[in-house]
């Protein structure tokens, strides 16, 4: 427990930061159905940049290579599983189909027949694409029942929360760790 705090302690301004990146997203999502510009606010760009930042200023020198492992997977938990459960629910509910949350219901009834016919995902996703020309589903259809709806949303979620832990592992030992342990080796 005592390491959960510490942790927490030493992550809290970038999980502010973070957290506030993704309120504007969700916002951003909200008002503005089509706005590429929604796509410039990203956790991932943003969560680059606070690393980026606090690896060259040496900010979190004093963390140490455990509480950097269990920030990052903190990170992803706190800072994407959380933030896109929430925003994936209001547009389950909401019935938004714009921008991440575009579901083409042609392509995903084609992308489920080949899955049952034996491929894989991405051989279905070709298939799709060989037969319609294009493939621009980025999310699944508004489901019927709010059980099917949260279990969508949620889902999305984990697997965002597991993207985003290999993103801040990959970006906090290159940039925060690394870094870390050459300071320490000049002292």
């Amino acid at each position: 427990m005592q390491l959960l705090k510490e942790t927490w302690r030493a992550f809290r301004p970038m999980i502010w930061v973070l957290w506030a990146v993704a309120a504007v997203r969700l916002a951003m999502d909200a008002i503005a159905e089509d706005d590429k510009t929604a796509f410039m606010m990203s956790v991932y760009a943003s969560s680059g940049v606070l690393f980026l930042y606090t690896g060259i200023t040496g900010a979190m020198d004093h963390v140490g290579w455990k509480r950097l492992l269990v920030g990052c997977l903190m990170l992803a938990v706190l800072c994407w599983c959380i933030p896109n459960g929430i925003a994936y629910t209001v547009a389950q509910f909401q019935g938004w189909d714009h921008g991440r949350f575009f579901a083409d219901v042609e392509e995903y009834e084609l992308l489920e027949r080949f899955e049952a016919e034996g491929m894989s995902t991405f051989e279905a996703m070709d298939a799709v694409r060989e037969e319609l020309g294009h493939f621009e589903t980025r999310f699944e259809p508004q489901k019927e029942t709010t059980g099917g709806r949260l279990a969508v949303a949620w889902t999305t979620a984990g697997l965002t929360a597991i993207a985003g832990a290999v993103w801040c592992l990959g970006f906090g030992i290159l940039l925060l760790g690394i870094p870390m342990s050459l300071r320490r080796r000049r002292e």
